[in-house]
């Protein structure tokens, strides 16, 4: 986790990120890392993250603005690797 700035993540992307996280500790085993109840307490926070994130999905004009969004960031991504 530290080699990733989370601050720069967008929402869908940080959600992702951390149930990817979660996904990964549940494949150590986590009752022999001892984090059982802090991986629930973790997923059930993700859980209400995702919640909320499908809440804001909800307005069309959300919808558009994130893909408005994106091609913005895919255009600068462009042209920085271009220069």
């Amino acid at each position: 986790m530290n080699a990733i700035d989370l601050r720069m993540l967008r929402n869908a992307e940080y959600l992702q990120y951390m149930k990817d996280f979660a996904g990964i500790i549940n494949l150590n085993d986590p009752a022999s890392l001892q984090i059982v109840a802090k991986l629930t307490a973790f997923t059930e926070k993700t859980g209400e993250l995702e919640d909320l994130f499908k809440k804001a999905q909800a307005n069309d004009r959300t919808r558009i603005i994130m893909q408005l969004d994106e091609r913005r960031d895919n255009a600068i991504n462009g042209i920085a690797a271009f220069l």
